[in-house]
């Protein structure tokens, strides 16, 4: 267990600061879980972000192709 806790990248410190926080015994499904639902966390915000990208390039797109009124 304190192999999987001491070779995560640095970005996971905080994690591994809430999984021991207060803890006499680790269980490692809680911890699977804890890491796992992390990255799915961290892909969603990324998927997220991609659409929000996609949508402010497509009203750019749209704004360009208006016809001026006259």
């Amino acid at each position: 267990m304190l192999i999987l806790l001491s070779s995560h990248p640095e970005s996971y410190d905080h994690i591994v600061a809430i999984i021991l926080y207060g803890k006499e015994t680790l269980i490692l499904e809680e911890v699977m879980l804890t890491f796992l639902s992390n990255e799915i966390r961290k892909r969603l915000n990324q998927v997220d972000q991609e659409r929000s990208d996609l949508v402010a390039i497509g009203r750019k797109r749209k704004e360009g192709k208006k016809s001026p009124s006259s």
